[in-house]
């Protein structure tokens, strides 16, 4: 067997046992959220593994469909995860190779945006009115962020003049701190910034607030929850599992893909658990940082989106900018 297949091999193997950790991982991300949340409101809230609780009794229930809805309806709780199990495979999350085929941002952003279509068009193909409202919301919110998203990795990639490929970002990043001495350059502010727009697209493209509430479900404000109010059994906890995997994903570009301080560049054992645990920090981190401005910020009305979004896309004009002069 020659190098490049074994290089091909080992690619393969890498994605697919990081897509299958990140998987598993993202209910557990999501419980810490709500969990870090409830106690800064004084509450006790739900233990960290009620995700995993509520998936399994979802799987356990019979799935009952709309009379109205086609195939579309049935097909987008499967294309939704399998996009969002994919995606995860080709985050490098905790170790970055260059040449394993892992990383491109595009591939990773547009393959979460055909999940959100597909989940788009069952909302709509359930003939609910809940549900159309709920897929205008969501599509026009995904017209906004996904550029602003795509720009801030732009400009993280002109400024280390790599490619999209976050593998690729990550060993930069890491090479520039290195050759510079310090991790300071990894603090620099149009870093920062883009990172702060993408956080932003973040908290937008996973229905938090202050774009929406994920624990919510009153009519004249869910956008997400809307989409779903027709499934039920297998079917919801397969989009249940795919929102919190897209989720974990987006949360693992801006560990990884813009401070990807303690990312592996190599497959020893050692590497990898340094790796693994500071990774698990930094989701720690956001998920944290995710509680508090959900716990200080309120809803706002949908009509100011676009307002929010904006802001961000001048961020991340910002932090070219400061690119350019720092």
């Amino acid at each position: 067997m020659s190098d490049s297949t074994l290089e091909s091999v080992r690619g393969a193997l890498i994605a697919a046992l990081q897509g299958i950790v990140l998987v598993a991982l993202a209910p557990l991300l999501n419980g810490l959220i709500r969990k870090v949340k409830a106690r800064l409101q004084r509450r006790i809230g739900p233990p960290l593994l009620q995700h995993y609780r509520d998936v399994a009794k979802l799987f356990r229930k019979e799935s009952i469909r709309p009379s109205p809805a086609s195939w579309i309806f049935d097909a987008a709780p499967i294309v939704s995860f399998a996009t969002a199990s994919v995606a995860a495979a080709l985050t490098p999350a905790i170790c970055a190779l260059p040449a394993t085929g892992q990383g491109d941002v595009v591939t990773v952003i547009y393959l979460l945006a055909l999940g959100r279509f597909f989940v788009i068009l069952a909302g709509l193909d359930a003939a609910s009115s809940f549900g159309g409202l709920g897929s205008s919301r969501d599509a026009a919110v995904s017209v906004f962020a996904e550029p602003v998203a795509m720009l801030s990795l732009a400009v993280v990639a002109a400024a280390l003049r790599t490619t999209t490929d976050v593998s690729g970002i990550s060993l930069a990043s890491t090479d520039a701190a290195v050759a510079s001495g310090t991790s300071l350059g990894l603090l620099a502010p149009w870093r920062l910034l883009a990172a702060l727009a993408f956080f932003i697209v973040v908290l937008a493209e996973c229905a938090r607030v202050p774009f929406d509430n994920p624990a919510t479900h009153l009519e004249l404000t869910m956008v997400h929850e809307a989409m779903l109010l027709e499934y039920s059994g297998p079917s919801l906890a397969l989009v249940t599992l795919a929102s919190l995997a897209k989720q974990l994903v987006l949360l693992s570009i801006v560990a990884s893909g813009f401070f990807p301080v303690g990312v592996a560049t190599s497959l020893q054992p050692a590497a990898l658990l340094v790796a693994g645990a500071v990774f698990v920090a930094k989701l720690a981190g956001l998920a944290v940082l995710i509680a508090i401005v959900e716990s200080a910020i309120a809803k706002v009305r949908f009509l100011r989106v676009p307002d929010y979004l904006g802001v961000a896309f001048g961020i991340a004009l910002l932090a070219y900018v400061a690119r350019e002069a720092f």
